[in-house]
């Protein structure tokens, strides 16, 4: 039986097929290029390659619209707000002219940089002309277990003003990934975690492939899991380090190489344990961690002058890794006590100014079993503890003794080392005498 087919039929057919395109058409995603090399206005279409302006743009499972800026000039009038469900909060953008823009978040997290598929969302500046680029508060949110990239290239600048917000979702493998290939990122707000989430962290993701780059923040830190660098990362606040609010009350720092530090420069809050498991972390200013675990490598630094433990509270130190001492002036744990119990093969570094490694009768050193360097110069001073140390080494001056005694002991693992310094009593009284004693 032949079917027959009428002008109709076909003209349907057609109309379908049309419709069906179209709906193809749609779904895929479109590119949006700024091309202007004057005109600043963001509904011009003469400032838009095709003319086609981004007013309303579609993200379905991997599929994005994206914004490239290609022009000499960047918009400065009808920018719109990136708000979710209007505009573009979700969209992949390229900076690659000059100059500077500024990107409009409402404080919602629903308006923030959000992400279904692992993708680069921000490129800032192409590597040969510097770009900066002004967001006014971010939240960065992955739907899927999916990495956000946000890529600040060479001598171009991202700056944050406003508080820098993870949403993972409770799922760590939700990520952003800050990747400053020899760019700078600011963030003068706050960084924050998915708050009063007990299975949420903010873990920090930091690469570089090349260049001399910072990270710096300005406000408080609450939340934060763990910051993973393998460049510069600095931390300006006074107001520190408050908790990380990811159930098991732990700070952890990453770094892929020793000369990478992660800096906090202002005084911490946080009592919970600190873990550093590469590169070097800096205490620029108090710190209040019960526990600092120092990985076989890694590095945690004491800089300038502290009092520790103002309020009274107590602190160990371990692991095989290196504690060290920098920058001018005097360190020690006085209302606080601090227990030094680093592993075989661990370093205490006093490079400059003085370490007191015994005040108010309350350091413990029983169990240490770390070397011990001081720089000429520098000077540690055991005041009435009695220190033990394996290897000396280094060319400064050690000092012992208070009117209850005192001592230092030496080679406690067995090891051996080359000194080139005196031993002394206390200089800050020379009737305290202090006991030097050789063991192994």
């Amino acid at each position: 039986m032949k079917t027959k087919t009428t002008k109709t039929d076909l003209h349907a057919a057609i109309l379908a097929g049309s419709l069906l395109m179209s709906s193809v058409i749609t779904s895929q995603a479109a590119t949006y290029t700024w091309i202007s090399n004057s005109d600043t206005d963001w509904n011009n279409t003469a400032n838009w390659s095709g003319g086609l302006v981004p007013t309303s743009l579609s993200q379905a499972g991997t599929t994005s619209d994206s914004i490239v800026f290609n022009g000499t000039v960047t918009p400065t009038t009808n920018i719109p707000t990136f708000q979710s469900g209007t505009t573009i909060d979700t969209i992949p953008m390229t900076f690659n002219s000059g100059g500077s823009f500024s990107l409009n978040f409402s404080t919602n997290f629903n308006s923030s940089m959000w992400a279904n598929a692992s993708r680069t969302q921000l490129t800032v500046g192409d590597g040969s002309t510097p770009f900066t680029l002004d967001i006014n508060n971010m939240t960065y949110y992955a739907r899927n277990s999916v990495t956000s990239t946000y890529q600040v290239n060479d001598g171009s600048t991202l700056n944050i003003n406003g508080n820098l917000t993870d949403y993972p979702d409770g799922d760590i493998n939700k990520k952003g990934v800050f990747n400053l290939d020899g760019g700078t990122l600011n963030v003068t707000g706050n960084l924050n975690g998915r708050l009063g989430q007990t299975d949420n962290n903010l873990f920090i993701n930091f690469q570089t492939n090349g260049g001399e780059t910072t990270a710096a923040y300005g406000g408080a830190y609450a939340n934060i899991a763990a910051v993973n660098t393998d460049l510069d990362t600095v931390f300006t606040s006074s107001n520190g380090l408050v908790t990380t609010d990811n159930g098991d009350s732990t700070f952890s720092v990453y770094g892929a190489g020793s000369d990478n530090k992660v800096t906090f420069s202002g005084d911490q809050t946080y009592t919970g344990a600190t873990n550093t498991h590469s590169g070097t972390l800096v205490f620029g200013g108090d710190y209040k961690s019960s526990l600092v675990n120092i990985a076989d490598g890694a590095e945690v630094e004491l800089n300038g002058a502290h009092d520790y433990l103002t309020s009274g509270t107590s602190t160990t130190f371990e692991g095989a890794g290196t504690l060290s001492k920098t920058g001018a002036g005097t360190v020690q744990w006085k209302n606080g006590s601090a227990t030094f119990a680093m592993d075989s093969g661990s370093l205490i570094d006093v490079q400059a100014g003085t370490m007191i490694g015994g005040s108010f009768a309350n350091e413990v050193w029983t169990n240490n079993k770390s070397d011990l360097n001081v720089e000429a110069g520098a000077t540690f001073n055991g005041f009435e503890a009695n220190i033990r140390v394996d290897a000396l080494t280094g060319g400064g001056a050690i000092e012992s003794g208070f009117v209850t005694g005192g001592s230092v002991t030496f080679g406690v693992d067995n090891g051996s080392g080359t000194f080139t310094g005196t031993l002394g009593n206390n200089s800050v009284n020379t009737d305290w005498s202090g006991n030097y004693i050789k063991e192994g």
